[in-house]
């Protein structure tokens, strides 16, 4: 049971946008994971009862009507803040720590993904390449506008993007510095 409120508050859509098809994802991530977990079903031998058990208790979970989630929003809401800056540092480290960065396709905004298959979703490449353009359109680029955004995405979008080109610009240090 707590996988499921973990994966539900790690990956629950950021404020201001849309929630599409996050209740089936949600659903189909926790059958997987109690199938690998072959504790109380495994994929050669399912046990639909259990996990229908499990999957009910996460739509009542995220039904907005019940008692659970309007306590879940408002902690989600208080605290997200805290997620995105805690991830805004992850990629400066990323960028700025030994070794090369890795950066999966997709991933230049807020991914909230699932394991396989929920993490193949299409990437819209043409939204990206317009938010980028966007982002860097206006010169110079107030951090504070970014910030007012930042449930966009677009504030870890214009970071990757300044922080690929300051590795750019110091090649040397990243490739020999001490």
């Amino acid at each position: 049971i707590y996988c499921l409120f973990q994966a539900l508050y790690a990956s629950y859509p950021m404020p201001h946008t849309e929630e599409e098809c996050f209740e089936p994802r949600l659903v189909d991530y926790l059958v997987k994971y109690v199938r690998e977990g072959k504790e109380h079903s495994d994929w050669a031998n399912p046990n639909v009862a259990y996990e229908e058990v499990l999957t009910d208790f996460a739509h009542f979970l995220l039904d907005k009507n019940d008692r659970f989630f309007p306590s879940f929003h408002r902690f989600f809401q208080s605290t997200v803040d805290g997620g995105i800056i805690y991830s805004l540092a992850q990629v400066l480290l990323k960028f700025t720590c030994p070794g090369i960065p890795d950066i999966y396709q997709g991933t230049e905004l807020w991914d909230l993904s699932f394991v396989d298959p929920d993490n193949r979703r299409d990437v819209h490449y043409a939204e990206r390449y317009n938010d980028l353009n966007a982002c860097f359109s206006a010169s110079p680029v107030q951090v504070s506008k970014l910030w007012q955004d930042r449930y966009s995405g677009i504030i870890k979008l214009w970071l990757t993007r300044q922080l690929a080109h300051m590795r750019k610009d110091f090649a040397s240090l990243f490739a020999e510095g001490a």
